[in-house]
This record gives C-alpha cells, structure tokens and sequence, in this order.
C-alpha cells in the first residue's frame, strides 16, 4: 500500500464509509461506467475476488435502466434495488450517471429503506465539482479516477467489502 493510498484512508469521512460498506457487506457490485473499456478492464480484475455485473446506463422513454454487459438484460433501477441481494453501485458521473443516482435514492426514500440498509453508491470518475455538488448527500463515496492510485483504492474497497 502506498502513502496516497494511506492518506485517503487515513481522512476520517473516508474511513467511516469505508467501514459502513465493510457492515453492509455487498453481495452484487454494479460496475456502471460510460467506458465500456474500462467497464470490461475493471470487471475482469474484480470479478475473481467478487460478484461484479458490469453494464451501461441507457435511457428510453423516459426511464433510466442498465444492460448488462454479460446477458445484455436490461435492469431498471426498481429491480436494481429488489431483485440483488445487497447491492452496491460504482458509477460515474458521464451521461446519465446522475439521473440514475438520484432515481435509485428516490426509490429507496419511496420504500422506506433506512439508511443503513440502502445501497452504498460510489462515484469513480472525474467529474467538475459543481457537477458533484449537485448531488452531495446522494452518493456514499467519490474516488477520483485522475489519482494515480485511485484503481488501488476501488480495489481495496471491493476487496474489504466481500471479505467479512
């Protein structure tokens, strides 16, 4: 473990979510990212230590779902959060990132999910920070994906998320 590695755990908001999501202890992570390069790379490097189903954030009639990239199924964000057993989302903020966020915390706040039961949502990405603004409160984590070791920290994440 490198010292950036240390000093993004070692900031106290970072360690009290990372061990929130260790409690919550994910079964199914979502890998949703606009690149479906790094969408692939990513799920290929975790997919040994974890249950990782990556898939693109599409958009019809209105409504937001993901198609996986393994089935091509389409899920929207109601079954996302009825139908996985423990889900946890890393996303970026690209296209409709956003919307889908704030669409899977509408349905939790609709079903009275508390908040300790409701699916951790990391950002991985480099959005502008006004961007990130608008939806503090709604996501758990931001890992900056520009940071040199920002792969090591999703890593360490994921791989402390599955061990409990």
């Amino acid at each position: 473990m490198n010292t950036d590695l240390n000093n993004f755990m070692g900031r106290g908001k970072n360690n009290v979510i990372f061990k929130k999501i260790v409690e919550y202890a994910p079964v199914d992570i979502f890998l949703l990212l606009d690149s479906e390069f790094a969408r692939r790379n990513l799920s290929r490097k975790f997919s040994v230590k974890a249950r990782v189903l990556s898939a693109s954030i599409e958009k019809r009639n209105y409504s937001f779902f993901c198609k996986l990239d393994s089935t091509m199924e389409e899920v929207a964000p109601k079954e996302l959060i009825g139908n996985y057993s423990k889900p946890m989302i890393i996303t970026g903020m690209g296209l409709y990132g956003e919307m889908f966020i704030k669409e899977i915390r509408l349905l939790e706040k609709i079903k009275n999910i508390p908040d300790e039961r409701r699916a951790p949502i990391v950002i991985f990405g480099s959005p502008r920070p006004e961007k990130l603004d608008k939806i503090r409160g709604l996501f758990d984590l931001f890992i900056d994906n520009t940071v040199e070791n920002s792969i090591e920290v999703l890593e360490r994440l994921i791989e402390s998320s599955v061990s409990e």
